[in-house]
């Protein structure tokens, strides 16, 4: 099964809850990205994310995942290019606070990337923020226009609140000009929330 959801709010966790759950098998985050020796984060999410989960997939095993992504017996999470898999999935992740989704991966984004100049991490930081709108609009309003419920990040878990790498960061004005422009576009897609 699929669990569609917006990065930094919660579907890791929800996809570990709901295996827990259900008995099915949490498989990770369905992305190139994590294709040992040619995905881009390699360990990242390991070495990062609160919960240290993230196999990384030799190449033919990612391959013969798509084949299982709507196995009931296994859960993959998509919280990159959504639009194609939302179709197909069984759960949805959103948030209502997405400045606080902004902060949270601006902070992880620091933390994951030391030694690169302050200009690197802007872009890589906007780069994930940009995509963070993308899936909750598209999240959001496919469920909206099709009927299917999603769930909001906030009513299943507190958020820690506190974001020390994002505050002490040089550029953290710059990306707070960023975050309002990003919220104006949500704003403007799915109305007041």
């Amino acid at each position: 099964m699929i669990v569609c959801a917006t990065p930094r709010c919660g579907g890791t966790i929800f996809c570990i809850d709901k295996a827990k759950e259900t008995g099915a098998s949490f498989m990770g985050e369905l992305s190139p990205d994590y294709i040992k020796d040619l995905g881009r984060y390699g360990n990242l999410k390991q070495a990062n994310h609160e919960t240290a989960y993230q196999p990384l997939f030799e190449l033919d095993d990612y391959l013969t995942h798509l084949d299982h992504v709507l196995s009931p017996d296994k859960i993959y999470l998509v919280n990159e290019s959504v639009s194609l898999a939302l179709t197909s999935s069984s759960f949805r992740v959103v948030t209502r606070n997405l400045d606080r989704a902004f902060r949270s991966m601006a902070d992880l984004v620091i933390r994951s990337a030391p030694g690169e100049t302050p200009e690197m991490v802007y872009l890589i930081a906007a780069r994930f923020c940009r995509t963070q709108l993308e899936s909750n609009v598209l999240i959001t309003r496919y469920s909206e226009i099709t009927g299917k419920p999603f769930v909001y990040y906030e009513d299943l878990y507190k958020s820690k609140g506190s974001y020390p790498h994002f505050d002490s960061f040089p550029q953290r004005d710059r990306l707070e000009q960023l975050f309002a422009q990003l919220l104006r576009v949500e704003t403007e897609k799915l109305g007041k929330r």
